[in-house]
């Protein structure tokens, strides 16, 4: 099962971490080591506060786009109540 999960979404979104020049990871990362514009994250300003100010902003600013956490709404989300999602 969790090897269909990863492999159904390894590598779809751009890594934030990498954008930044942070990420640890490297090959093992499931998440895209290249800048491709349509691939790019929700910005987190935005998907907190339904705006982002920074005028230079790469991620993506769409309310279409922001998911449900899947492990929030069975009730097993780390970040309980104070999930982006």
């Amino acid at each position: 099962f969790t090897q269909y999960v990863s492999k159904k979404n390894f590598r779809q979104t751009v890594c934030r971490h990498w954008l930044r020049g942070l990420c640890m990871k490297g090959e093992q990362c499931g998440f895209l080591h290249q800048f491709d514009q349509n691939r790019m994250p929700i910005c987190r300003f935005f998907a907190k506060f339904g705006v982002c100010r920074e005028p230079e902003c790469v991620f993506k600013h769409s309310s279409e786009e922001v998911k449900e956490c899947n492990m929030y709404n069975l009730g097993f989300c780390i970040h309980g109540p104070l999930c982006r999602y």
